[in-house]
């Protein structure tokens, strides 16, 4: 909270906390220069023992970001 990564930002939804949104503004002199791409975090009651679901809901064409905007990294599954 004290020193959040430049262009990324992301709170709790008011209702549920185990519920976030975030939004990653495209870094420049990137192919995501000027985009604005939001995503949806749910965490399980077992966090953080158990990876969020991270979900991109913007429209986002990169290799490691499925086509309903789930992401494709070993990170959050297997690695976690």
């Amino acid at each position: 909270q004290q020193d959040p990564p430049e262009g990324v930002s992301a709170s709790p939804q008011p209702d549920n906390l185990m519920i976030w949104s975030a939004v990653i503004m495209g870094p420049p002199e990137t192919p995501f220069e000027d985009g604005v791409f939001k995503l949806i975090l749910n965490f399980e009651e077992s966090y953080p023992n158990v990876a969020p679901q991270v979900r991109f809901l913007t429209k986002m064409y990169h290799p490691n970001v499925y086509g309903d905007g789930g992401l494709c990294l070993d990170i959050l599954h297997s690695r976690w």
